[in-house]
C-alpha cells in the first residue's frame, strides 16, 4: 500500500482502522504530528493523499510536480485575466517567496494568519458571474496549494478535532529538520473482515471482494448498513459484526462526508 485518501477527513483514519488492529485516533495523530512519519500531499488528480514519509520523494516525482505546474500556470492565467496583476508570474513569485520567509523559522501557521502577514495573498477572482453559484474566490488559498502541490509547505498540525480539516501551515524543510522516516502504521492484510474504503464495503473471501452496499450513521450515531444484494446470512453476520465494532469505535461522533454517496442521503 502505497498511501490513503485523504481529502476528505476522516477518510484516512477509517480507512486505516480498517487495515491495522486496534488502531486508536491518537494512534494516527502521532504518526502525523508527533512522528512524523506520515505526511498530507497533494498528489494524483490534485486530490490530498496521506503517504509514508519515505514515499513522499516518489509522490513528488510521480504526481505532483505535474499538479503544481498546472496549478501555477492556471492561477498565473486567473490573475491576469482578472486584472489583479499585470504580471502574475511575478506576483506568484513574490507571493510564494514571502510565505515561504514566514514560514522559515519553524513556526506553524494557519491560513488566516498566512494571509494577514503576506499582504501579496490579498484579493480575490470572480467566477461563474451570473450564474446561482458563482460568486468571488480568494487567491491566498491558491497559492497554498500551488506551494503544497510542489512540495516546499505541507498541512502540519491540525488547527481542530479528527473529523475537521482546519491545518496548520509549515515549510516542508522546517517541519522534516529530524529527517524521521519511520512508520509505525505499517498496512496489514485483512482476512474475514469488511474493508471499509471511501464508505464503501468489500468483504474478503465470502462475495468475492464485490462492493456489495454501504453505510451510513443514524442520527444517534450508530452505522446503518445498506445492502444493495442478497449477500447470504454468513457474509451479512461478518458484516453486521464490523458494524458493530465501528459503531463502537466512533463512540458517537458523527462522520459527515463532504460528498455523500445516494446511499448515504437515503
Amino acid at each position: 500500500m502505497i498511501c490513503l485518501h485523504g481529502t476528505d477527513p476522516v477518510t484516512v483514519y477509517l480507512s486505516a482502522r480498517a487495515r491495522v488492529d486496534g488502531m486508536t485516533v491518537s494512534d494516527l495523530e502521532r504518526a502525523l504530528y508527533v512522528d512524523r512519519s506520515l505526511v498530507k500531499h497533494l498528489a494524483m488528480r490534485r486530490t490530498l493523499f496521506v503517504f509514508p514519509r519515505a514515499a513522499l520523494p516518489l509522490a513528488q516525482a510521480g504526481a505532483s510536480n505535474r499538479v503544481a505546474d498546472s496549478e501555477r500556470r492556471r492561477l498565473i492565467r486567473d490573475v491576469e485575466a482578472a486584472g489583479l496583476h499585470r504580471n502574475g508570474a511575478l506576483w506568484l513569485s513574490t507571493a510564494s517567496e514571502q510565505v515561504l520567509e514566514l514560514l522559515s523559522d519553524g513556526r506553524e501557521f494557519t491560513s488566516s494568519q498566512v494571509r494577514d502577514a503576506v499582504p501579496a495573498l490579498e484579493g480575490s477572482i470572480a467566477y461563474g458571474e451570473g450564474r446561482p453559484w458563482g460568486g468571488r474566490v480568494p487567491v491566498g488559498p491558491r497559492v497554498m496549494t500551488t506551494l503544497s502541490a510542489a512540495g516546499r509547505v505541507l498541512r502540519a498540525s491540525n488547527d481542530g478535532g479528527w473529523t475537521t480539516s482546519r491545518p496548520r501551515w509549515a515549510s516542508t524543510r522546517s517541519w522534516y529538520h529530524d529527517g524521521l522516516v519511520r512508520t509505525h502504521l505499517a498496512p496489514r492484510p485483512v482476512q474475514g473482515a469488511v474493508v471499509r474504503y471511501h464508505r464503501q464495503c468489500r468483504i474478503h473471501g465470502v462475495v468475492g471482494r464485490r462492493i456489495v452496499g454501504g453505510w451510513r450513521q443514524s442520527d444517534t450515531g450508530e452505522v446503518v448498513l445498506q445492502l444493495l444484494e442478497d449477500i447470504g446470512s454468513h457474509a451479512q453476520q461478518v458484516i453486521e459484526g464490523e458494524a458493530a465494532r465501528l459503531t463502537e469505535w466512533l463512540g458517537g461522533i458523527r462522520v459527515l462526508p463532504r460528498f455523500p454517496s445516494p446511499l448515504w442521503k437515503t
